[in-house]
Formats: C-alpha cells, structure tokens, sequence
C-alpha cells in the first residue's frame, strides 16, 4: 500500500516537471486562452497624428492598436477586446427604450446582445476622428449626437452614461432625448460576447508610490503633479519622472486615464482615494481633473482631461493648469 502511494505522488511529480517544463516555451494565451469579451486588453484610443515636438503625447505610443473585422454579416468583431457590436445602430430613443432594443435584437442568428456598459463603449472611441468618434467600419447616422450605455450614474439614477459625437463621455439626464422631452438624440448600439460584462475596477496598492490595474495591467503613479500644469508640462512630467527604479513613465492617453473611473462604486470623487492621492483644496470643479496625452482632434490647441468629480472626459486649452498622474506599462 505504501509503495503504491508513493509511485501514484512520484507519478504526479513527474507530471508537474513536465507541465511546467513545456509551459516555458508556451505563451500564457495558449494555456489561458481568452474568451470571446475578455477585457483584459485596453484598445489604444486611434490617435496617430503628432500635435506637438514634445515627447510623449498620444501618438509616441502604441500598444494595443484599435482593429476590428466586419463580419459581413451586420456585425463587427473588435479584435482587441474580442466583443461584438452592431455594425449599424437604432434610431431615438429613451434609456429604458435602449435595454428593450437590444435585449430583442437579432443578428446572424443571435439573440444574447445587450446594453454595453460605460466603459466598453468609451472604448470603441477613436479620438483620430470626430462627428462620429468611430472607426469606419462602424455605420451611424450624420443626426446621431449621443449614444447610451447601460450604466446609470452613481448616486444619481436620473442620469445615464453616453458618449457624444465629439467623443466624450458623461452622466447625462435620461430625460434629454427627444422621446422623453428632450431635444437631444440619443441612440443605441448593441454588443455581444460569451461573458457576462465587467464596468468594476480592481486597484492593488502596490506598497510603495504605485498601484497597479490587476485588468489592464497598467501601473499608476499614486501621487500626482500636486499643482496644475499646462499640458506640454504634463508630459515634461511624466517623461521625466524616475519613481521606484523605473523611468519609464508617461502620460496616460484618454482611454488608459478614464479607466480608473469606478462609474458603478464612487462618486465625487470617482477615483479611489484610499490610493490614489487628490488635491485636497480648490474648487470640486477643477480640483479632480487629470490631462490625458490625448489632443482633440478638430481643435488641435486643446487636449482631453478626465474630471474625476464623476468620471467624465471633455477637453480644455492645453495652456490650462490641470492634474496630471503619470502610468507605465508592467
């Protein structure tokens, strides 16, 4: 009995070595390949043009490059994000109208699409173009100003998530669209994917001056700036920030920053301060806003910001004082 034990543990042995020896030579998506929806990728925002001689704006660094397939079939694969979209989208209408819309679409034979959460639809904007903010590969009516996500705003159920068609997000009134007596139109485009949908945010506070997103993968600095600065300054920073043996820091692009908004646990701030450190003076209007390396691509001589009073993205003159955070890549 006893010899019998120890062969069936030597045999289990064996076959770890062997395991671990062939997963060295074996990438992690081979062992652990993602399934269609993973959002363990952040989709660069598809800014390519150069705004300034400064080092480290948007378009010095590529990562995760947008690409998405037509499907030939009223469907768009985003090959990063591995979710499908609607290739077109619906006419008008109210917030609750959006949940009903998608929840009885059916495309190619599929009938599971819903409602995309805030951050999976601020991450289908491409900052390289405007009126719409989307890839070419998306179809969308020249009328369109807003498109809903399924997310309302923390605190304040009255109000709900949507990019506009500058390629901004924010908490807006569900009774702004035209079908609920407003005079704005709102829209809807559905997504589909084989995983429930995930808008959390999961910060590790690393124990030294950053924090890391355990989603994304990317690395915060925890404290900031700690005055405003102009946008070339912001970059300045972070390019040439030394912080915990690396110096590799940048600043963050649109996407990367306004991921750190908790849209569905925080508000005023929507950024969690038992980490990451806020200005503790000033105006709640002003004292939360972060530069993104983002420039705004029909006004040249603005850049985006993240106000993180509630999470929104909007631009402002790159010569205003602002918040900067810088990231790195792990």
């Amino acid at each position: 009995m006893i010899k019998h034990i120890r062969w069936v543990a030597f045999s289990i042995l064996i076959f770890l070595i062997l395991f671990l020896s062939n997963a060295c030579s074996t990438t992690m998506e081979a062992l652990f390949p993602l399934t269609e929806g993973s959002s363990l990728k952040l989709p660069d925002t598809g800014q390519t043009l150069s705004y300034t001689d400064i080092p480290g704006e948007d378009s010095d660094y590529t990562f995760n490059p947008p690409s998405y397939t037509d499907n030939g079939d009223g469907t768009i694969k985003d090959n990063v994000t591995g979710l499908i979209w609607q290739k077109g989208e619906s006419g008008e209408m109210t917030w609750e109208s959006a949940f009903k819309y998608c929840d009885g679409l059916e495309i190619s034979g599929y009938d599971d699409w819903r409602l995309p959460v805030s951050h999976e639809l601020h991450n289908i904007i491409d900052a390289g173009v405007t009126h719409p903010p989307l890839n070419e590969v998306f179809e969308s009516p020249p009328d369109t100003k807003y498109w809903w996500s399924g997310t309302e705003m923390y605190g304040r159920s009255t109000n709900a998530w949507a990019i506009n068609y500058g390629g901004g997000i924010g908490p807006k009134p569900k009774k702004e669209t035209i079908s609920a007596g407003g005079t704005q139109r709102y829209h809807t485009r559905c997504v589909r994917n084989t995983v429930l949908p995930d808008n959390s945010i999961n910060i590790r506070d690393n124990g030294d001056s950053t924090a890391s997103d355990m989603k994304t993968g990317l690395v915060w600095q925890k404290t900031d700036t700690g005055k405003g600065v102009t946008w070339a300054d912001a970059l300045y920073y972070c390019e040439g920030l030394s912080l915990d043996g690396y110096d590799d820091w940048r600043l963050p692009n649109l996407k990367e920053l306004r991921s750190l908004s908790d849209d569905i646990g925080r508000s005023n701030p929507s950024i969690d301060t038992t980490i990451f450190s806020v200005p503790s003076t000033g105006s709640s209007r002003t004292k939360y806003r972060y530069w993104a390396s983002s420039s705004l691509e029909y006004r040249p001589e603005d850049a985006w910001y993240v106000d993180f009073q509630y999470g929104l993205s909007t631009h402002a003159q790159k010569t205003e004082s602002i918040y900067a955070r810088c990231v790195r890549n792990d």
